[in-house]
């Protein structure tokens, strides 16, 4: 089965795992906090799995996210 990102969702992915936080990475985004959660909904929901563990003030990666870091983070490298 071939799953279809876009390249700013997977921009968003990373910005999140990099900054832990829903706040701090729509901020760095440019988007509003309920916009990037319904990205990574949407991300989460194609991929059916969860990325990341959330609590009320912090993120952290899923083994589905640290499988999927490598490979946005190669993605958006050559694009």
């Amino acid at each position: 089965m071939r799953v279809r990102l876009t390249l700013p969702q997977l921009h968003s992915f990373l910005k999140l795992t990099e900054l832990c936080a829903f706040g701090d990475a729509a901020v760095a985004l440019g988007v509003s906090q309920p916009a990037l959660r319904r990205t990574i909904q949407l991300i989460e929901a194609r991929l059916g799995a969860r990325l990341f563990d959330r609590d009320t003030r912090k993120v952290s990666l899923t083994p589905a996210g640290e499988k999927l870091r490598p490979l946005a983070e190669q993605i958006l490298t050559h694009y």
